[in-house]
């Protein structure tokens, strides 16, 4: 067996190996089809691979029988079982295979709705040999990532469903374009314009990132660029939540030793099977990076056997780029690349020679920790470069900042004027920065000299046994800033405002806020404001409103906005952000007019800004809300319409933010008696979060629940039941048991059951919904009361008096104490409540 059998043969096995232990049985039984034999001889050399690299190598004759009868058993399974060319999936005619990938198949599918439009999607479909329920989970949740994820750049989420053999499968956008570097090359892309696709990609990633979702399969294939040159990422089928109570909760977990990736653009912590977060993904950028620019991989891994190029990826540091470039032997393929990219060798290495090199290098360091720390950053130093300023990957010396300045300026400035410049008037102006810059400098050391330190003493291969955890990693770093960087203010409240912020992220509330709390007053007491300090306030201030401290929630924004004003200027987005805060902390204060005076503004900044478009949206929509709760239709009116308007010149009118903007737009026509019209938005809204949403995604609950409250105030009781039941059943099978929405669902059913005359019927649908509601809420909650009173009502008509009465003079003090007198709900219980005193009275 030669090389190239050899790495076949490699990559089949994977896909057993990328299988956690206690999948691998299952998996190799249905690859296997019942044939005893071979599911021994597939163990044994499983086995054997696992105790030995060199094992295939010296049995190559031995196993060639059987690996030949792996390679037909593994084609004809997947030509058998995941044959769906022609059929009909759901509302989906298939019209042929695109590709095929471990867990399922992707095909092009179109479907023709009602009016004779076509729509043309991407279908992908689980393998049937892969029908468990680890695999169905897995896929589901790529399903909620891609619902969750809109954004031009990424492949929108289309449609899901099950086939009728109980295979799930999803449809996707289709996109007909080339990967990335066929792109590129084809049209012999210079290197500044594959920098700008980079970024496009950079700006994608960090949206997801932003999101909290790892996309771990950065790729080319996994990159395409139409024909107008618009990116598209796709297959986000391993991303990873980086909030593991995102979408409700996932129950899937990447257990230990469990390899998820593609190996050319694995990072070091994906092979070894350590967790991974956002640096994977900065890992993979660099190596994508790396073969956009130079046509090469970072390592030689060409002809390498995969526990070879596994041992490469951990042990050798890569070359630069401009280094690998200027060594490669083969001047044929050195003349394809250079032909690719429209230039000479000499001019390449050139402009790779210094910030790319730099950039390349930090994106691929082994240590995650000594990567980027965002993609932001990795973004901002090639944004940087393209600028001629100077990169943070880079030593920051006065020799290098001077050239870069020279560079940006070469064209208005003559070099003996530079000369006469650094020598008389710049020179005071240059020393200062040099010092400035040596002193940041010397900070940022010092944050991280202090940060690789706690990091080293959790080093599972150092002193301890490797089970310190993140969260005891992240007290043991809030100890250590408190007790041994008591010396170096600045220091110190710069960790502790970053470690108050992860406690904030995990919803350690507890834990965050001594660390925000200390970061806040060491800040105060250095005398200095930065945009840390707003920063730490702006967070501190979002803590005391999840604690429910609203009057310190306020003192706190207040502090936040006078230093963010100071420091940006009254009209940047930032400033709109702690707006924002303040608003809320006002609404909850019952300050009403403040409250508005806070949200009028936040709009006005975000509208002088127009890449704040998507949370100027947001803004109005809950500022529309607001408005019409409060009585104010026309003006909420205006809002929704505008929030309409700005979300089909974004996004167009399938859109999530547009099924969102019109299920709150209803509220105003329904409150002005505008049936039809709240019927129509409600319709629309439904329609479009079926299109864009999982089935079972929450918003369709919603927009289920709101059809049935309009049916129900239009005393159309079958339909409103018929809503709020499928509502209802949507969020029993989506959520846990005892959810507050399962509560409200069941409440609501109740009490349109009553109105339509049947209050036995209604007595378990509020038993249900009270049951829930007791286990939420403390004794004496008006949410409490509010079922009581109307399971009262329905015990009252079935004549049940006493248990009626108990309920009803129980609920109506709270009711009218918390809701008021004038609340209908409070006269209607009270309605009830003398009725039951009169009947009551009668029968003594």
């Amino acid at each position: 067996m030669d090389q190239k059998d050899w790495k076949k043969l490699s990559r089949i096995f994977d896909k057993v190996l990328t299988l956690p232990q206690q999948g691998q049985t299952a998996y190799i039984k249905n690859v296997c089809g019942g044939d005893a034999e071979l599911e021994k001889k597939v163990r044994e050399m499983l086995n054997q691979l696992e105790e030995s690299d060199q094992y295939f190598e010296e049995q190559f004759e031995k196993n060639q029988a059987v690996i030949d009868e792996l390679n037909s058993l593994l084609e004809s399974t997947e030509e058998s079982e995941d044959f769906y060319d022609g059929k009909t999936i759901g509302r989906w005619v298939i019209a042929e295979l695109i590709g095929r990938g471990g867990m399922g198949s992707v095909y092009k599918a179109q479907r023709t709705d009602e009016s004779g439009l076509q729509q043309t999607g991407a279908l992908k479909i689980l393998h049937q040999s892969l029908i468990t329920q680890s695999h169905i989970e897995r896929f589901k949740l790529e399903q909620q990532i891609l619902s969750g994820l809109q954004h031009p750049n990424i492949s929108a989420f289309i449609d899901s469903g099950i086939t009728a053999e109980g295979i799930p499968y999803m449809v996707m956008e289709y996109v007909e374009g080339e990967s990335i570097l066929d792109y590129c090359d084809k049209r012999n892309l210079g290197i500044e314009q594959r920098l700008d696709i980079f970024i496009t990609i950079c700006r994608t990633i960090q949206y997801a990132h932003k999101s909290l979702i790892v996309h771990r399969d950065l790729k080319p294939e996994n990159i395409l660029v139409t024909k107008d040159g618009h990116v598209k990422i796709l297959d986000f089928g391993i991303a990873k939540l980086l909030d593991p109570n995102l979408y409700g909760g996932s129950t899937i977990e990447t257990k230990p030793g469990m390899r998820i990736l593609s190996l050319e653009y694995a990072s070091p912590e994906q092979v070894t099977g350590k967790p991974v977060n956002t640096s994977t993904d900065i890992y993979s950028l660099g190596v994508l990076l790396y073969k956009l620019l130079t046509g090469l991989h970072p390592f030689d891994v060409d002809d390498h056997s995969f526990r070879e190029v596994e041992k490469i990826v951990l042990e050798q540091d890569p070359p630069l780029p401009g280094h690998r470039l200027a060594d490669l032997g083969d001047d044929k393929a050195k003349e394809q690349i250079l032909q690719a990219r429209s230039t000479t060798s000499s001019q390449l290495i050139q402009k790779l020679k210094g910030d790319l090199d730099a950039i390349i290098n930090k994106a691929l360091r082994k240590n995650p920790e000594r990567r980027f720390d965002s993609v932001e950053s990795l973004l901002n130093d090639i944004e940087r470069h393209q600028t001629g300023l100077p990169i943070y990957a880079r030593t920051d010396t006065v020799g290098y900042r001077a050239r870069k300045f020279i560079y940006r300026h070469r064209w208005g400035v003559s070099a003996t004027a530079l000369v006469v410049l650094a020598l008389t008037v710049g020179l005071v102006a240059t020393l200062w920065q040099a010092e400035q810059a040596q002193r940041n400098a010397q900070q940022a050391r010092e944050v991280s000299d202090f940060l690789i330190e706690l990091f080293e003493e959790s080093d599972p291969t150092d002193a301890n046994d490797g089970s310190t955890t993140a969260r005891e990693m992240l007290d043991q770093g809030f100890e250590k800033v408190q007790t041994e960087l008591a010396n170096q203010p600045a220091i110190q409240a710069q960790m502790l405002g970053i470690i108050g912020k992860v406690y904030t992220n995990l919803g350690l509330y507890e834990q965050a806020y001594p660390a925000l709390e200390q970061a806040a007053t060491a800040y105060r007491n250095i005398g200095e404001t930065s945009t840390d300090y707003a920063l730490v306030l702006l967070l501190l201030s979002n803590l005391h409103y999840r604690l429910g401290e609203m009057e310190e929630a306020e003192a706190t924004a207040r502090e936040s906005l006078e230093m963010s004003v100071d420091l940006y200027g009254a009209n940047h987005p930032e400033v709109a952000s702690v707006l924002n805060t303040l608003a809320l902390a006002l609404e909850e204060l019952g300050l009403m007019d403040e409250a508005y005076e806070a949200y009028y503004r936040t709009i006005e900044i975000r509208r002088q800004h127009k890449e704040q478009n998507s949370n100027l949206a947001a803004n109005l929509n809950n500022l529309a809300i607001l408005l019409q709760e409060d009585g104010q239709l026309e003006e909420a009116d205006e809002l929704f319409e505008e929030a309409v308007t700005i979300v089909e010149e974004e996004w167009g009118e399938e859109h999530p933010y547009m099924a969102y903007t019109l299920s709150g737009y209803s509220g105003v026509h329904q409150d002005r008696g505008e049936y039809d019209l709240a019927e129509a938005d409600l319709q629309r809204a439904l329609e479009i979060g079926r299109a864009v949403f999982p089935t079972e995604h929450p918003f369709i609950a919603v927009a289920l629940h709101n059809l049935g409250g309009l049916y129900e105030e239009l005393e159309q009781y079958e339909n409103a039941f018929n809503h709020y039941q499928e509502g209802l059943t949507l969020r029993q099978s989506s959520l846990p048991p005892g959810h507050p929405d399962i509560a409200l669902s069941s409440y609501a059913i109740g009490t349109v059951l009553i109105k339509d005359d049947n209050p036995s019927e209604a007595e378990p649908f509020l038993h249900d919904a009270l049951d829930i509601r007791m286990s939420v809420y403390e004794d004496g909650d008006w949410r409490i009361a509010q079922i009581e009173s109307y399971l009262g009502r329905s015990l009252l008509r079935q004549q049940r008096f006493e248990e009626a009465g108990v309920l009803l003079e129980k609920s109506y003090p709270i009711l009218n104490e918390v809701l008021g007198p004038d609340n209908l709900h409070t006269q209607r219980t009270l309605e009830d409540l003398n009725r039951f005193q009169n009947l009551t009275s009668q029968t003594q």
